[in-house]
């Protein structure tokens, strides 16, 4: 196999990773995100299992071998429900042909299913100069998602490490700095634990540089819907929301099929709560082994649409799998609250103030910012009857 990227990831599954990426950028197509497909790394292959499993029609396998300077690329379509294999060729090439290869199996195989010429050039992405940019793009991204799980500070700065190092090798490789926003928008925004180390970490960030980067991704590749992802992204915490939804807009033109949990913050901080419940739905459908975050924005979708049950179960389901994510918690007191389910609303509320001791109803309000009145009252109802601190 290819040398590994760290964290779990290689070489084969950044390309694997961007296949998915490109294929998901057809607007007929329903492709599975790679959280999900790669789920069934390094098990049997059983295509009529996965399919079933997943809901697809058609599988895509493949791997990647090192001899010395030369690649083996191999690829494969299956058909899931019959186990039939429809093509199947492999590659030998160097290693820096390895960029061509996955736009040659991306496109070149599926004019098969009738997708117009336009729609597949569109699946074409920049590629960075170096082979070793992309490898460090991939560390990074790996200690991205890890930092959800554990040592947040320490994984944030680790990434940005790899991203850095990746920009050095090609200082115009659109999804490093993309990345790099990330970094110091996590930092800023997104923290789980307010101890006192992290929130020091916090403070030292500076919200105009995750703006700048993710100004300069979108100006180097107007094409990656990631990069109007993350831009829409800081925009929003920015409180320009009217742009941060222009930048969401073109992100999902370039990818109907974007698997991201932020839009559907965006949503229902605008108002359209019905709309997130639907959003979220549908990117769970699109990533089945999501993460449990996930729950979190279909349970405060479904808290502002008035759907205490349906909010009440999915908090629940968040809390238990990260019970330090701060976002589903103070939400679960919310639901509990409203639901009359008082024990449950006060253990929910008590931890919320020890992950957040200075925690205080207007606090909260001031960072959200709703477009509408009525949706920062409910949230405010909910809490209040938790027994929150309303200053």
């Amino acid at each position: 196999m290819a040398p590994p990227a760290g964290n779990g990831t290689t070489i084969s599954d950044g390309v694997a990773e961007d296949i998915i990426t490109a294929l998901s950028k057809i607007r007929d197509l329903f492709v599975i995100e790679r959280n999900s497909a790669f789920t069934y790394r390094g098990k049997p292959f059983n295509a009529k299992q996965i399919g079933r499993e997943l809901g697809v029609r058609y599988l895509l396998e493949g791997s990647i071998r090192r001899d010395g300077e030369r690649l083996r690329i191999t690829s494969r379509l299956v058909d899931a429900g019959s186990g039939r294999q429809i093509w199947g060729e492999h590659y030998d090439r160097d290693g820096a042909a390895i960029f061509a290869v996955q736009d040659e199996v991306t496109q070149k195989k599926w004019s098969r299913f009738h997708i117009t010429k336009s729609e597949l050039d569109r699946t074409l992405r920049k590629r960075p100069e170096a082979l070793a940019a992309y490898d460090y793009y991939l560390r990074g991204n790996a200690l991205i998602e890890e930092a959800y799980r554990s040592d947040r500070a320490k994984n944030i700065q680790a990434a940005r490490r790899m991203y850095e190092q990746s920009l050095i090798e090609d200082p115009r490789y659109a999804p490093a700095v993309t990345g790099l926003a990330r970094t110091y928008h996590m930092a800023w925004i997104e923290p789980t634990s307010y101890e006192p180390m992290a929130r020091e970490y916090q403070q030292q960030e500076n919200p105009d540089r995750a703006l700048s980067l993710a100004q300069q991704a979108v100006a180097l590749d107007g094409e990656l819907p990631e990069a109007h992802a993350i831009l829409a992204v800081v925009l929003h915490w920015q409180y320009r929301r009217s742009e941060s939804m222009a930048e969401w807009r073109r992100a999902l033109e370039l990818n109907p099929n974007l698997v991201e949990g932020r839009y559907a913050i965006s949503l229902y901080h605008n108002g359209r709560a019905a709309e997130a419940v639907e959003y979220s739905k549908r990117i769970m459908r699109l990533d089945p082994s999501h993460s449990p975050r996930y729950f979190s924005y279909l349970g405060t979708a479904y808290y502002l649409a008035g759907r205490y049950s349906e909010a009440l179960k999915a908090l629940r389901t968040v809390n238990s799998h990260l019970p330090d994510y701060r976002p589903g918690i103070f939400w679960h007191t919310a639901v509990a609250a409203q639901l009359g389910l008082d024990q449950e609303a006060r253990g929910a509320a008590t931890q919320v103030l020890r992950l957040q001791p200075d925690f205080t109803i207007t606090k909260i309000l001031r960072l959200i910012r709703f477009a509408r009145q009525k949706d920062a009252d409910r949230l405010a109802d909910g809490l209040r009857k938790a027994g929150l601190p309303q200053r």
